[in-house]
């Protein structure tokens, strides 16, 4: 019972040293700490929904610096690492790759 509320409930995942973070949150939460000892290590995770919209993009950061993707790694060390998940619209993330693909658009004169 307790892997279907993990998996299903808050959408962590194992998958061999990492956890795969996919939240499918009830609306009314908005967050949610949990932490999941692994063999040589925990991770503390926190998934916020501010926005109450129960599953989208998430924002991840672990132990304050900014990761791309839904895996973090488990430490081996007998560390804790800070996980903190947060839940965003996805209109937001593509506002942002417009943004980014408009700077990276840059016009180079042609030479005659």
């Amino acid at each position: 019972m307790w892997r279907l509320g993990v998996e299903g409930i808050l959408g962590l995942r194992w998958r061999g040293g990492e956890l795969l973070i996919d939240p499918c949150l009830p609306k009314a939460w908005r967050n949610v700490r949990v932490e999941i000892k692994g063999p040589m290590g925990t991770l503390a995770v926190v998934i916020e929904d501010p926005e109450q919209l129960g599953h989208g993009y998430v924002e991840m950061t672990v132990d304050g610096a900014s990761i791309e993707g839904p895996a973090v790694t488990f430490p081996t060390d007998g560390t804790v690492r800070e996980v903190r998940a947060r839940l965003r619209r996805e209109t937001s993330l593509g506002a942002q790759r417009a943004v980014q693909s408009q700077r990276s658009e840059v016009s180079v004169p042609s030479r005659p």
